[in-house]
């Protein structure tokens, strides 16, 4: 994982990324598990607390918000600043009726009215950022008083990120 000096480094490394974004992020076993954990932990949030609006800050090219809001009667937002990676988003969009509204921005500065959802949500995007803090404090702003904020942070220490490190040495912790 890379945390980034600058926004702009961050958004840099996206924009590139972006068509072999899904291969590279879901390509082996053990992210492929993470992603199945997290769609999982999440899909269960929306059955207990049935939120009527959600808001994925950095949803990239749909990995989880897409499968997530799938046969669901919920209003859905999904923002990320790198166009290329909303366009790979959109790609799967196609002639598919989801409600989902998709949006170019920073989870540093979101373009929401204070109190505008139920439930936000970033993964695996906070540790990418020179000031995470910021970002939690934007994710506060735009959830209603009682919804639900919902963070990842790797856990260098965890046997998940010690097998990934060992199975692809080039994602070492920089």
């Amino acid at each position: 994982y890379t945390t980034h000096k600058k926004k702009k480094s961050v958004l840099d490394f996206y924009e590139q990324d972006a068509s072999a974004y899904d291969s590279e992020r879901s390509g082996t076993f053990e992210t492929r598990q993470v992603d199945s954990l997290q769609l999982s932990f999440l899909c269960r949030l929306l059955r207990k607390h049935k939120p009527k609006t959600l808001l994925e800050a950095g949803c990239g090219t749909g990995r989880i918000l897409l499968p997530l809001v799938r046969d669901k009667k919920l209003k859905s937002t999904g923002i990320d600043p790198s166009e290329n990676m909303l366009a790979q988003f959109r790609k799967k969009l196609v002639g598919k009726n989801e409600n989902i509204t998709l949006k170019q921005a920073s989870i540093e500065k979101l373009p929401f009215k204070n109190n505008s959802f139920d439930l936000v949500y970033t993964m695996h995007v906070l540790m990418h950022l020179p000031e995470h803090k910021k970002a939690i404090a934007e994710m506060y702003r735009v959830t209603k008083k009682g919804g639900l904020i919902i963070c990842d942070f790797p856990n260098y220490n965890s046997p998940w990120t010690k097998l990934a490190i060992l199975t692809n040495p080039s994602m070492k912790r920089t």
